[in-house]
């Protein structure tokens, strides 16, 4: 290997169920509680050949046409032997902590690869970095971006803002700062030939087990007012799985070491615990090599706008935050007003958003996407 490439196998060990969305939906329709505490994911099209055999497919079509009915019921309504279930189950996962009830929830789907394995792509490993290196140079080299602070609390408060784009160019211009220094000969400071992270190159996590997944249902969890189960469910990684990656840094074009990563990370958990978490009484801080990942984590632990004004009056930046929840949700209709009522965030709580994204995993309340940084080895 060319001595200025270094490379490194990442352990991540899943301490919050982790989701990485394949943008597929399971209705209630296709998929129903099992065995041994499992659900089971029907196939569809096996299904219904084997229906067709014992003459059922007339109700099964009625069923299919009924939203109300979810399959479990209607397999026991007419007496479906599990023999043919079994013979059309795609594959099985924990329910984790879902209770089955007469509402049942759409399920949203784990990325899979071609051999249906659930894996952990590269680009949702290297946006996590992206993010943490963002939060490292911000909080460290605040000087650096006195006119971007200025500039981007002008917009957050402007009357007039585009949702689709709002923030859009502020964002591009800090991003540019840290990261598109290369400046290459005809180029622009901002193109993307001039980004450092091309030469961070992170592989997607070794292939890992359906048996590694489970259920997980979103819970809010209000500063004040303790935790809410909400309808989304999602196929998740389980705590204690380990997600195996390598990294490689081309040095020629990459500052980053391996002591970056590990001091990177320990920089975001510090501002992620005083800035954020700390209202929260109900979730525990989150210790040193801690990272997000993937889905449903939340606004702070997927943006840098507490780093951004780490150092500054955290009362302005709760200010600074919660218009921006503001600004980039659905009003209600009536009212106008924020259907989550974020205007009273700093008057009320003291923080925005008032709200940390947790689920529960064995009767235990976990912030979701968190894992841990177990190791980084050398590998030349």
């Amino acid at each position: 290997m060319k001595n200025y490439l270094k490379s490194y196998r990442i352990h991540l060990k899943v301490v919050g169920p982790v989701f990485i969305g394949s943008g597929k939906e399971l209705s209630k329709k296709e998929y129903l509680f099992y065995k041994n505490n499992q659900i089971a994911v029907i196939d569809i099209a096996k299904f219904y050949l084997e229906l067709k055999k014992i003459n059922k497919l007339n109700s099964f079509e009625a069923f299919m046409l009924d939203e109300h009915e979810n399959l479990g019921v209607w397999i026991k309504k007419n007496q479906i032997n599990n023999s043919i279930i079994d013979k059309c189950i795609k594959y099985t996962l924990d329910k984790g902590d879902i209770e089955e009830t007469k509402r049942r929830n759409v399920m949203l789907e784990f990325v899979k690869d071609p051999y249906g394995n659930p894996y952990v792509p590269g680009s949702s490993l290297k946006g996590m970095f992206r993010t943490i290196f963002l939060a490292d140079r911000l909080i460290n080299h605040s000087k650096d971006y006195t006119i971007q602070r200025k500039q981007f609390k002008e917009k957050v408060f402007e009357k007039e803002t585009n949702k689709k784009r709002y923030l859009s160019r502020n964002i591009q211009d800090i991003e540019a700062k840290t990261f598109r220094t290369l400046h290459r000969p005809d180029t622009k400071y901002d193109d993307a030939v001039n980004d450092i992270m091309a030469g961070f190159i992170v592989s997607d996590s070794e292939p890992l087990s359906v048996e590694d997944l489970t259920l997980a249902q979103k819970v809010d969890v209000h500063v004040k007012k303790g935790a809410k189960n909400l309808p989304s469910v999602r196929e998740c990684l389980k705590p204690g799985t380990d997600i195996v990656f390598t990294v490689t840094i081309d040095t020629s074009i990459c500052p980053y070491t391996k002591q970056d990563i590990i001091e990177s990370i320990n920089y975001f958990d510090d501002n992620y615990n005083k800035y954020f978490v700390e209202p929260f009484t109900a979730v525990e801080y989150i210790n040193d090599g801690s990272v997000f990942l993937g889905g449903g984590s939340g606004y702070a632990s997927k943006t840098a706008v507490y780093p951004l004004y780490d150092g500054e009056d955290s009362e302005q930046t709760v200010r600074i935050v919660q218009q921006i929840m503001v600004n980039t949700t659905v009003p209600d209709r009536k009212t106008r007003r924020s259907l989550h009522k974020h205007e009273d965030d700093l008057r009320l709580y003291g923080i925005s958003p008032h709200t940390i994204k947790c689920t529960y995993y064995h009767d235990q309340l976990l912030q979701m996407g968190l894992c841990q940084l177990d190791k980084i080895e050398e590998l030349n």
